[in-house]
């Protein structure tokens, strides 16, 4: 039997499957070094009351800032925070007044929010989602002239619905 590296080039030719080993893989971009990566999608997930808002404010006021995380964990790229909260935006501003003060910043920081988001589910949610971001990017460009490098959208099961 044959070894994996000796497989014959045509059965490869849809250019579809990637092999290990075939390449040397790209070094992990990161948001925050070893925690958070540049682009994609995380999750932050936990039982009711286990502080996950708090954490992603935290999160959030560390990268506007360029400040470590958790004391930790260093932000590699800063920039602007979009937030979308279907539930408990209320308390957002005095959160995040809060974090920062808390961490020594005193200055208005690039955080937009809101209360709505649409349903994650329907068939249109990227388009509305990517016109929201837009319009929220702007904003901060304008205000901050900084881009938007992190959404969060607390919670994800209520924007399901």
């Amino acid at each position: 039997m044959r070894s994996p590296d000796h497989i014959p080039s045509e059965a490869t030719s849809d250019g579809k499957w990637r092999f290990y080993g075939e390449t040397s893989p790209e070094p992990t971009a990161w948001l925050i070094k070893g925690l958070l990566p540049e682009t994609g999608a995380a999750l932050l997930s936990g039982q009711w009351g286990t502080y996950k808002t708090t954490v992603a404010l935290d999160i959030s006021v560390s990268i506007m800032a360029g400040l470590k995380f958790a004391n930790r964990f260093r932000v590699k790229r800063t920039g602007g925070v979009v937030y979308l909260a279907p539930e408990g935006s209320s308390g957002l501003e005095s959160r995040v007044s809060a974090i920062a003060h808390a961490r020594g910043l005193t200055k208005p920081l690039p955080f937009a929010w809101r209360a709505d988001c649409p349903p994650l589910i329907s068939f249109d949610a990227v388009d509305k989602l990517t016109k929201m971001v837009a319009s929220a990017a702007a904003g901060l460009r304008r205000r901050f002239n900084v881009p938007v490098v992190l959404i969060f959208v607390d919670t994800i099961v209520a924007a399901a619905q």
